[in-house]
C-alpha cells in the first residue's frame, strides 16, 4: 500500500519514503509455468522486495502489476532519474555467463569429438548437437556477459510498462 509517497510495510508500522530510493531492479521469469516477477527497491533501511509468484495470470497478479505502477508512479514524481535496472541481479548474469560458457565449452569437446573421429557410432549426431551447444549457450553467455550494459528504464517508462501488462480482461470486478 502506497500513502503520502510512502510504501508501507507488512503491518504498517514502518514505511520506505519513495523519494529515498537509491536504485531499483525489475525482473520477471517463467520456469515450469511458474511466474517469478519482483521490483527491489534500495533504500536507506536496505532493500524492500516485491514479489509474486504464481501461474502469471489472475487477481494476485494483477494486484501485484498495480502496485508497481503505483510505486512507478510516485518514483517518476520524486525520483524521476533514478534508473530502474532490467532482468536479474548481478548474482543471476553471472550464474547464467558461467552455465553458458562451460556448456559451449562442452559443445566444443563434442564438436571436436565427432570431426575428429573419436566418436564411433553417430558422429554426425554429435558433431550437429556440439554445433548446436556451441551456439546456443555461447549466446546465452554472451547475452549474460558481466561487461554487457544492463538494460534500465525511467520510472516512468516502467509505469507505462506496467500498465500495458495489466489489460481490461485481467482487472478483477471490483465493489463499488
Amino acid at each position: 500500500m502506497i500513502r503520502d509517497g510512502h510504501l508501507l510495510k507488512r503491518g504498517a508500522d514502518q514505511a520506505l519514503n519513495l523519494s529515498e530510493v537509491t536504485s531499483a531492479a525489475w525482473g520477471d521469469m517463467t520456469y515450469r509455468g511458474t511466474r517469478n516477477a519482483w521490483l527491489h527497491l534500495t533504500g536507506p533501511d536496505g532493500v524492500i522486495k516485491i514479489e509474486c509468484n504464481d501461474a502469471g495470470v489472475g487477481p494476485d497478479r494483477h494486484v501485484f502489476l498495480e502496485l508497481c505502477h503505483r510505486v512507478c508512479e510516485v518514483l517518476s514524481e520524486r525520483c524521476p532519474d533514478l534508473p530502474i535496472r532490467q532482468g536479474g541481479g548481478h548474482a543471476l548474469r553471472w550464474s547464467m555467463f558461467l552455465i553458458g560458457i562451460l556448456a559451449a565449452l562442452v559443445g566444443i569437446f563434442f564438436f571436436w569429438a565427432g570431426v575428429s573421429g573419436n566418436v564411433r557410432q553417430a558422429e554426425v549426431t554429435v558433431i550437429l548437437l556440439g554445433a548446436f551447444m556451441m551456439i546456443a549457450f555461447g549466446y546465452v553467455a554472451w547475452v549474460f556477459a558481466p561487461w554487457q550494459p544492463v538494460k534500465s528504464l525511467s520510472p516512468s517508462e516502467m509505469a507505462l510498462y506496467f500498465d500495458a501488462l495489466t489489460t481490461p480482461m485481467d482487472r478483477p470486478e471490483r465493489d463499488p
